[in-house]
C-alpha cells in the first residue's frame, strides 16, 4: 500500500479480484505496486532531476534538492546514496511532518573526476509500518578539463548589513586563446560582478571576476550559483559557486516581544535587548497603533549592549494585541522594526479561569 496524498485525503482504494483473476495477474499485480511505490516516493520531488550543468575542473560545486511530505503520514529518510563517488549525497532531514520540506546536499567532485557524469541518486522512505521504498533521481554534470577557477568558489563569509562584500576568483581556459568570458549573470539582485581580462596567448587565456556584495543586501545566507556565458559553441555556460552571510549590524532580542496575558489599566513591563557590532544610541522608539500604551526610557549613551525596559499599559479593548514598532538608531539609514503581541483580558475572566 502506498501513502494517502494530503491534501486532499483520499480513501484507501480496496479493489478485489476473483481468485482466478487473481491467479492470472499475480505477477503483473506485484510489478504496478512497485511501480505505485516509486510514483508516490518520487511525487514528492518537485523537480525529481538534477543537473549541475557544465563546470570547470577543481571547482568546488554543490547543490541541494529539495523534497515536500505531501502526504497524511509522518515520513522518515530512511538513507540517501548515489551510484557513483563523483557525486555524494547527505542529509539532515530524518523525519517530515506532513507538509513540512526537507533538502539533500549534493557535492560533485571536480578534482578526481571529468566529462559528462550521469549519476542515480536513490532516497529510501518509511511510514509507519511500511517497507522501505526509494525515490530515483537522476543526476547529471560536465566536469571541464579545460577551464579551471581559482579558488574553487566565491566564499565571501560572513558580511556585516550595512557594509557588504566582495570576492575575487581567477578563471583560465587552456588550449584555445580565442575564448572569450562575454558576461556574468546572477538571479540575485544582491550580487553584481566585474570582469577582468589579465592575459591571453599561447593557447591559454585567464579572467579575473570580482564577486561583490551590495551593502542593501538581504540579511541571510547568500547560496547562488553564477553562469559564466562563453564564446564557446559547445558548451556555452559555465557555473561559478558563491556562498556567505549577511548578518545583521544590529540585533534585537527578542525579535517579538511576548506580552502575555493583559489587564485594561494594569501595567506590564518587558525587555528588550538591543546588540551592536560598534558603540551606536538609540534615539526612539514609537508605536504604530497605541503609542499610549508603550513607554521606555533611552539612553544618551553610545553602547554596544542597550538593555530597554518597556512599560506596557493595554487598551480597555479585550482579545489580542499587537503592535509594530520602530526603533531609531543614530546614524543607521534604516530603522529596526519588531513586533509586540499579547492578549488583553478583564480581570474578572483571569480570575474565574484560575479558580
Amino acid at each position: 500500500m502506498f501513502p494517502e496524498e494530503v491534501p486532499p485525503v483520499f480513501n484507501r482504494i480496496r479493489v478485489s479480484f476473483t481468485l482466478g483473476l487473481l491467479a492470472l495477474s499475480l505477477i503483473a499485480g506485484t510489478a504496478s505496486s512497485d511501480d505505485q511505490n516509486k510514483s508516490w516516493a518520487t511525487k514528492m520531488f518537485a523537480e525529481p532531476k538534477f543537473d549541475f550543468g557544465p563546470v570547470a575542473q577543481h571547482s568546488d560545486c554543490q547543490g541541494y534538492l529539495e523534497f515536500t511530505n505531501c502526504f497524511e503520514p509522518d515520513m522518515e529518510v530512511v538513507s540517501v546514496s548515489t551510484s557513483c563517488k563523483c557525486i555524494s549525497a547527505s542529509t539532515e532531514t530524518k523525519v517530515l511532518k506532513p507538509h513540512e520540506n526537507g533538502r539533500i546536499k549534493l557535492v560533485l567532485d571536480t578534482s578526481r573526476f571529468h566529462g559528462q557524469r550521469h549519476v542515480t541518486l536513490t532516497v529510501q522512505f518509511k511510514y509507519e509500518d511500511s517497507n522501505f521504498v526509494s525515490a530515483t533521481i537522476p543526476c547529471a554534470a560536465f566536469i571541464r578539463t579545460d577551464v579551471w577557477m581559482q579558488p574553487g568558489f566565491a566564499n565571501l563569509g560572513a558580511m556585516t548589513s550595512g557594509v557588504g562584500g566582495e570576492k575575487k576568483v581567477k578563471v583560465s581556459r587552456t588550449g584555445n586563446d580565442q575564448w572569450q568570458i562575454r558576461e556574468v549573470r546572477s538571479r540575485n539582485p544582491g550580487l553584481t560582478t566585474e570582469l577582468t581580462e589579465l592575459s591571453r596567448g599561447n593557447g591559454r587565456v585567464e579572467y579575473e571576476i570580482l564577486v561583490k556584495v551590495a551593502p542593501d543586501a538581504k540579511v541571510g545566507n547568500i547560496q547562488e550559483s553564477l553562469v559564466l556565458v562563453t564564446n564557446d559553441s559547445s558548451n556555452a555556460n559555465v557555473a561559478l559557486r558563491v556562498e556567505g552571510r549577511v548578518e545583521t549590524d544590529i540585533q534585537v532580542t527578542p525579535e517579538v516581544l511576548t506580552l502575555g496575558n493583559l489587564h485594561p489599566g494594569q501595567e506590564t513591563k518587558v525587555t528588550l535587548v538591543v546588540k551592536s557590532k560598534k558603540p551606536v544610541r538609540l534615539e526612539e522608539i514609537v508605536c504604530k497603533d497605541h503609542p499610549e500604551s508603550f513607554k521606555v526610557s533611552l539612553s544618551s549613551e553610545e553602547k554596544t549592549i542597550h538593555v530597554l525596559t518597556i512599560v506596557v499599559t493595554p487598551p480597555d479593548a479585550m482579545g489580542e494585541f499587537r503592535e509594530t514598532l520602530t526603533l531609531t538608531v543614530a546614524g543607521r539609514p534604516e530603522p529596526l522594526v519588531f513586533q509586540a503581541q499579547g492578549t488583553v483580558e478583564s480581570l474578572t475572566t483571569a480570575q474565574d479561569t484560575s479558580n
